[in-house]
């Protein structure tokens, strides 16, 4: 998928969303102040510098997370840089998303250049043109990009699809990967296998369908949570305990 393409949907999520929200009280564009419960946000710049105990919902340009948040973070923004940790699982579209600190919960992220420096408690699923992880992921760990580079220590299995691929550091399962160039100076303890990749374009074809559906999910939870933010929350608890199905499952309308 083109970087403009991505822009361009990108752009349409925040049209959808800030008509409606900016009207709303209890949306903010920084959150200075700790935050007990729940916390929402819209605008161009929005700095979170206080703790929020429960989830964050955000949209913007320019997303900073700089205090802790005790639950979920649905966020969708041009820039997301996270600098404290998050306790629960994390959805993220952004063009250029850096994960600087430890997420305790499961991450998927479609972003066209991703840097995850922290911990991924949960494992996750990263979509994007370049990939680096150097934390580590204690779980799964599924890559789909056109630059990805690992060596962070992974305690579970590695599928990667990808035209380059260069992996270090430790994995404790198998590595899967599907690639062009495979760089490997990683300590594997499983199987290595390899997959075909499928052609260009039905890649494209099979990025877009998962763009769509990674904007979609973003996009029906921030509006439910708006509009029915006692449900949502129970709703979100409820699915953790079934890690990816709030992605995989019924929220999706594409």
């Amino acid at each position: 998928m083109k970087a403009q393409t991505l822009s361009i949907l990108l752009l349409a999520l925040l049209i959808t969303l800030v008509p409606i929200t900016v009207s709303a009280a209890t949306f903010t564009q920084n959150i200075d102040s700790p935050v007990r419960d729940n916390a929402y946000a819209t605008g161009n710049l929005i700095q979170v510098n206080a703790p929020i105990s429960g989830d964050l919902y955000a949209a913007g340009q320019t997303i900073t997370i700089n205090q802790p948040i005790g639950d979920d973070a649905v966020l969708a923004a041009q820039t997301v840089t996270i600098n404290a940790p998050i306790g629960g699982d994390v959805r993220i579209a952004a063009q250029t998303l850096i994960i600087n600190s430890d997420i305790h919960g499961e991450v998927i992220a479609l972003a066209r250049d991703v840097q995850v420096k922290g911990m991924l408690g949960k494992g996750g699923y990263l979509t994007g043109q370049n990939i680096i992880v150097n934390g580590p992921v204690n779980g799964n760990l599924k890559i789909e990009a056109n630059t990805a580079n690992v060596d962070g220590d992974i305690a579970g299995n590695l599928t990667a699809t990808a035209t380059s691929l260069t992996l270090k550091g430790t994995v404790s399962g198998n590595v899967d990967q599907g690639t062009d160039s495979f760089t490997n100076s990683a300590t594997v303890n499983g199987q290595l296998l390899q997959h075909t990749r499928v052609a260009k374009a039905a890649r494209n074809q099979n990025y877009a369908a998962k763009v769509s559906s990674i904007l979609s999910f973003i996009i029906v939870t921030l509006l439910a949570a708006w509009l029915f933010p006692k449900a949502m929350t129970k709703r979100l608890k409820n699915l953790r305990k079934r890690p990816g199905s709030a992605f995989l499952g019924g929220l999706l309308v594409a």
